[in-house]
């Protein structure tokens, strides 16, 4: 029954991850084999948001990276919504703009952020969910050549809390994660 219950879990982390499946590795260690449709972001400091996130490319003005980064900063942009050129360009240039979801469309989001220097820029959904969102160009004629993604509310949310929390105004990720395998844990913020 225990065992059971374990792989029950299991599967559900699955799923609430956007992980493809699952395989026990030889060592015994439950491991998740990634969906190819997701890029992957590692957060490594703050301690106490690091994990392995998923994001989902824009579906139809996504640029490829043309190089990983390693030790990059995700920097919340200002405003919050990026619905208007950064306050913060001088924060954001050469980084990954980090971004809430509303108030205008996708492609301006990541436009304004592309102006400010931004290496990337990664929207989050303004409402605290599991819900993914294909992130399209809506017919507006901006021009992006940096890679954009969408992450789940609940994610970039309790990403912007914890930098809260910790006192800190940005974190030290690397992305794109390159790697098809990882252990399987929980949320930093979940409880098990």
């Amino acid at each position: 029954k225990m065992k059971m219950k374990m792989m029950f879990v299991l599967v559900l982390v699955c799923v609430l991850c956007g992980v493809g499946s699952l395989f026990s590795g030889g060592s015994g260690v439950a491991v998740a084999v990634l969906d190819s449709a997701f890029i992957y972001m590692k957060i490594t400091s703050p301690q106490e948001i690091a994990y392995v996130y998923s994001v989902l490319p824009a579906k139809d003005f996504y640029s490829e990276f043309r190089t990983g980064y390693k030790n990059a900063l995700l920097v919340p942009s200002s405003p919050l919504d990026g619905c208007s050129p950064f306050d913060n360009s001088i924060d954001v240039d050469g980084q990954v703009a980090f971004i809430q979801r509303g108030s205008c469309s996708f492609i301006e989001k990541v436009y304004h952020a592309q102006v400010a220097g931004a290496e990337a820029a990664i929207i989050y959904d303004n409402i605290m969910r599991d819900v993914w969102v294909d992130m399209m160009q809506q017919g507006f004629d901006y021009s992006v050549q940096i890679p954009s993604m969408f992450m789940l509310g609940i994610d970039g949310s309790n990403i912007v809390n914890g930098l809260e929390a910790a006192g800190v105004g940005v974190a030290t990720i690397t992305i794109p994660l390159n790697q098809t395998v990882v252990p399987l844990s929980m949320r930093p913020w979940t409880s098990y």
